[in-house]
């Protein structure tokens, strides 16, 4: 990764609450008339005042004031953003235990006594900064206050953190005009470099904020339930004159990262095949956001429905760097630069849109390979490298193109048959059941026992299921609800059926306005319409007109009022 800018300050610079003194409770008090009041509430609004309300306190160009500014701007735009996530549970919970006026003061006193401090390594790392913590148990106080059960507050609250370090990065990068004073105690000032740098810590907090963010409407996020993958790639062994196929079976993560060290300018490429919900996309998530984290390699991930494949491979590579990544430095034009990973997601939607999308995905591998060796081509060390994501039926097609052992490498699922375990070169790493560890953590971060996989899950006819990720994870939503005896019921269309349900019943019971008058039959025949649309279309996506052509106008009426 680019070095990560250090704002050396000349001093230390002491930030305390006087004479500019936070309304912190006026700050949770609008917070608090939101989230009583989820689905009707304008968080936006409620942000932008709170917002507007720093910025019109004529401060003056000191580092004491205008540090204070980016720190408060900084904390107000996070907290709104990470509770905006959640109108589903605020609605689901929120009424609020205590008089809010004495709440929000007894949080706000508390906060007052703390002295924020700046110094050298909070640009490095302003997750460090003194005040989080402090912050953070105030946050979930008043989750709790708002009768958010203990378990989701505590999911909600950790994630915190992760969104004021990319709120900071968004509030420096907007308005550094507000923040003059401050650059000119840095070593250096502002230059074209810097400001790529700020950009690639701007771009980092945002790799690594996708992956905190709740995941399905729930309190926990990717990264909470994230399994690391175990993977293998087809090796051989010479026995006399026979030849035999085994399966080498690794951690993804560390044998990806081993590769990434050498940096080798003739192995430049890996490509992870794995079946639907088999994880290819939560990993390409979670590795990306692992390696900003740790600034080893620039990385960039480029989902491929924001790609337009058909188009110059160069050109759509820049325009999506520039329009979705916002970086003014790309990769493929500079020649200079320190070695870059570009992953690449989506393959799949990409085969699935029929023939056509077979062949543009095929295309668009080989495509990658011949760009990113012209632009290693003299160089020992790398300076492009590549990680491609997509279903078995598409790398069985480019295999011939991909033939030094380890360039293909397959996802393995949760768990593996033990009268398998002879096809791989080791079975002390497939002996372990990685469903034990995915429900201790789906209990844990729903307030439950701590028991592992339940009994009725462990049988045979449901392995297959529960072994792969998404199936496990739709499986558990199921298990949850209660409504299924899955001792007797092992189909998994009956699961399916039950999440459905389940999605139009909290929606009844939480009084959603998009479902205000339309009866469980409408909803489902409406859902259908909406995927026949789609189908119709591309496969992945479905145009408003084509989507108003297949549906009941009244009951999309409903629906779009109630969005």
């Amino acid at each position: 990764m680019l070095n990560t800018p250090k704002f050396k300050l000349k001093k230390q610079v002491h930030f305390l609450n006087k004479p500019l003194k936070f309304e912190f409770k006026n700050l949770f008090i609008s917070l608090t008339k939101s989230a009583v009041d989820a689905y009707n509430a304008k968080w936006d609004d409620a942000a932008k005042d709170a917002l507007d309300s720093l910025s019109a306190m004529g401060l003056q160009d000191t580092c004491e004031e205008r540090g204070w500014l980016l720190i408060t701007r900084s904390l107000t735009n996070a907290i709104f953003t990470l509770s905006t996530e959640h109108t589903d549970i605020f609605n689901e919970f929120s009424t609020c235990k205590s008089d809010i006026e004495d709440f929000c003061k007894r949080i706000s006193d508390s906060l007052d006594s703390f002295e924020i401090e700046l110094d050298e390594d909070f640009f490095s790392n302003p997750a460090s900064l003194n005040f989080i913590i402090p912050f953070t148990e105030a946050l979930k106080s008043w989750l709790i206050d708002l009768n958010i059960p203990d378990y989701k507050a505590h999911a909600i609250k950790s994630r915190f953190p992760m969104y004021f370090v990319y709120s900071l990065n968004q509030e420096w990068i907007s308005n550094h005009e507000n923040y003059k004073c401050l650059q000119t105690q840095i070593n250096s000032p502002f230059t074209q470099a810097t400001t790529q740098l700020s950009e690639w810590e701007r771009y980092c907090s945002a790799l690594q904020l996708d992956v905190v963010h709740g995941m399905f409407h729930e309190a926990f996020s990717l990264k909470d339930m994230f399994i690391w993958p175990r993977a293998y790639t087809i090796t051989y062994i010479e026995k006399g004159s026979l030849r035999k196929q085994l399966r080498k079976a690794f951690w993804l993560k560390e044998e990806l990262s081993i590769w990434l060290r050498k940096k080798d300018s003739k192995d430049a490429i890996r490509i992870i095949s794995g079946g639907p919900g088999s994880g290819k996309s939560s990993f390409a998530r979670m590795y990306a956001a692992e390696l900003a984290s740790n600034r080893e390699i620039n990385t960039i991930i480029i989902p491929l429905h924001r790609l337009k494949v058909k188009d110059d491979f160069e050109y759509a590579i820049d325009e999506f760097i520039e329009k979705h990544a916002k970086l003014s430095i790309n990769p493929l034009k500079i020649d200079n630069i320190q070695s870059t990973l570009l992953i690449f997601d989506g393959l799949d939607e990409l085969a699935m849109q029929g023939k056509v999308g077979a062949e543009t995905a095929i295309n668009f591998i080989r495509h990658v390979k011949e760009k990113i060796s012209e632009h290693n081509n003299g160089h020992k060390t790398a300076k492009l490298l590549a990680l491609i994501g997509g279903r078995e039926i598409v790398i069985q097609a480019i295999m011939d193109d991909y033939r030094k052992e380890g360039q293909i490498i397959y996802l393995l699922p949760y768990t593996i048959e033990k009268n398998e375990f002879k096809e791989y070169t080791s079975d002390q790493l497939l002996s372990l059941d990685q469903r034990v560890e995915w429900w201790n953590r789906y209990q844990q971060f729903n307030g439950q026992k701590v028991t592992g996989l339940p009994t009725a899950l462990n049988e045979s006819k449901l392995r297959d299921v529960t072994s792969q990720p998404l199936l496990n994870y739709l499986v558990a939503l199921s298990y949850q609800r209660g409504k299924i005896d899955f001792t007797k019921e092992q189909n998994l269309n009956t699961v399916y059926a039950d999440l459905l349900e389940g999605v139009y019943e909290r929606g009844y019971e939480q009084k959603h306005k998009s479902i205000e008058g339309i009866s469980k039959k409408q909803f489902e025949q409406t859902l259908e319409d909406i995927s026949l649309a789609v189908w119709h279309s591309d496969g992945r996506k479905a145009s408003i007109q084509q989507i108003e052509n297949k549906c009941n106008p009244a009951v999309l009426k409903s629906f779009a009022d109630g969005a």
